[in-house]
């Protein structure tokens, strides 16, 4: 299983035992629409690939840019603040080094986008945030270490 996978999968066992998801994709969700919220879809979106020639076979320094993206409604007075809870859960849910998958993970950041439907009594809310993850793999064999 390439290494991409292997820590979406990670993530999202993680975000599962919250408990506080209705579901949590590792793939681009059908119609979020009709998606039962609040949802999370996890996403690797760059994988940087560094080649340290000193090993035989050499081993790989990959960089995996991990986003986490909070799919939410609520009433307009309260959804910064429950977006923000969730925000909070996950990154407590994901500090660390995924159980030894990864040898370095670093949150860097998020943002919160929102829309409300005609009336501006429902408000729909996109929180995406990122993790810079570091791990080892070997060259032609995309599985960690």
């Amino acid at each position: 299983m390439h290494v991409n996978r292997r820590i979406r999968e990670a993530i999202r066992e993680r975000l599962e035992e919250a408990d506080v998801f209705a579901d949590v994709y590792t793939n681009r969700p059908g119609a979020l629409s009709a998606a039962r919220l609040p949802a999370a879809v996890i996403a690797t979106s760059t994988d940087e690939v560094a080649l340290q020639d000193k090993d035989d076979p050499p081993s790989e320094r990959r960089e995996i840019e991990v986003t986490v993206t909070i799919v939410g409604d609520g009433e307009s007075e309260s959804v910064d603040d429950d977006m923000d809870e969730l925000r909070s859960l996950v990154e407590e849910k994901l500090a660390g080094d995924l159980d030894g998958l990864a040898w370095y993970m670093e949150h860097t950041g998020g943002a919160l986008e929102m829309a409300s439907d005609e009336e501006g009594d429902r408000w729909f809310a996109f929180y995406v945030l990122s993790w810079r993850v570091l791990m080892w793999t070997t060259q032609g064999n995309p599985e960690p270490e």
